[in-house]
């Protein structure tokens, strides 16, 4: 890592969308096509059934009644007419619909990620940790606090303290997959990865030893920061609401007791 690093400043907000989840999302658009692929189905059928009608038209002979003759042109003209908007219907709905899917898409997209470091929040954490006991695999849990955050904030400002989470979380992702790496607070991150505690460790003290030699700079500020961590190895086994009854008391005590540490919690 250089020994010192320029801070872009991010002007984006960092909120994490938290009231509707994807699964909501995919339920409520999920209802929304069906009503419309009904209808869609609906109007393509009295499309058939106006054109066989008007097929019928054709083959009535009316003889030399002038008035039955101008009757049945303009019923045919209304049935055409009519089977005109009924395909201009069918089609523009078949274009709202794949609308609504990409729309979808990107909310579920948006859901999933922090839009200011780019990483997963904490809505996917569930998710993912559904894959790993699916797999029976172990994994490991760690959780970064950023050291002394209200001080960098109060110091040198939303713009700085902005631009030091999008730092950490490139820094992050640099040395983890960007699908293992959560931002789940103001100042908190989540790595949950399927390496033993050990191995973790040995990443994080090398981040955190990176970081005593980094200096940060802003136009002529320049600084260092540092973030404690606790983590622990867990089995397929454990339940996702024991994983998370450990990390609220953990998080509480890394606050409380530590600063510039990773350690393993028994």
């Amino acid at each position: 890592m250089p020994e010192s690093e320029d801070l872009i400043i991010c002007r984006n907000g960092g909120k994490c969308p938290h009231a509707i989840i994807g699964q909501d999302c995919d339920v409520f658009v999920s209802e929304i096509k069906k009503d419309l692929e009904l209808i869609i189905k609906h109007l393509w059928d009295d499309s058939l059934l106006l054109d066989n009608n008007s097929k019928k038209l054709d083959n009535i002979n009316p003889g030399p009644n002038d008035i039955l003759i101008e009757v049945l042109q303009s019923i045919k003209s209304i049935i055409v007419d009519q089977k005109t908007i009924s395909e201009n219907t069918v089609n523009t709905l078949n274009e709202r619909l794949e609308k609504i899917e990409k729309e979808n898409n990107k909310l579920k997209n948006k859901l999933k990620t922090d839009e200011l470091t780019w990483l997963l929040n904490r809505n996917t954490i569930d998710w993912t940790f559904q894959k790993l006991a699916e797999a029976k695999l172990p994994f490991s849990v760690a959780i970064l606090d950023i050291d002394n955050f209200k001080s960098i904030n109060d110091t040198y400002g939303h713009p700085v303290w902005d631009a030091v989470l999008k730092y950490l979380a490139k820094v992050l992702i640099k040395n983890f997959n960007i699908g293992t790496v959560y931002r789940i607070g103001w100042e908190e991150f989540m790595i949950m990865i399927d390496i033993n505690a050990n191995l973790l460790k040995t990443k994080l003290d090398k981040i955190l030893d990176d970081f005593k030699h980094t200096s940060l700079k802003h136009w002529e500020l320049s600084f260092h920061i540092s973030f404690s961590s606790w983590l622990k190895q867990y089995s397929w086994e454990s339940t996702f609401h024991e994983i998370y009854e450990k990390t609220d008391k953990a998080l509480y005590e890394v606050k409380h007791t530590w600063k510039n540490r990773v350690d393993i919690i028994n």
